[in-house]
């Protein structure tokens, strides 16, 4: 589970700390999860790959950006919404 911390600083501005359980993921674990899913690689547009899954086509496409050492986590959230598979 992420934990947030959320430190109201000067001036009022809140800002999101995020713990160490709070790291991305490597582009290469994500495409693992999405493939033992059922998700398939349908192409490869430049260092995106795009992704269906043959029996939830209204899930549409998930790209993945691919190589990427570390995923942010605005990325994984977006590819779990999109793909109803948790990541993390």
């Amino acid at each position: 589970m992420n934990v947030y911390y959320l430190l109201a600083l000067a001036f009022e501005r809140v800002y999101t700390i995020h713990t160490k359980g709070d790291e991305g993921m490597k582009s290469r674990e994500v495409i693992k999860i999405l493939k033992k899913a059922g998700w398939i690689e349908q192409r490869q547009s430049g260092s995106h790959k795009q992704f269906r899954h043959p029996d939830q086509p209204e899930r549409g496409v998930v790209t993945v950006p691919h190589p990427k050492a570390e995923m942010a986590i605005g990325t994984l959230k977006s590819i779990e919404d999109k793909s109803g598979v948790a990541l993390r």
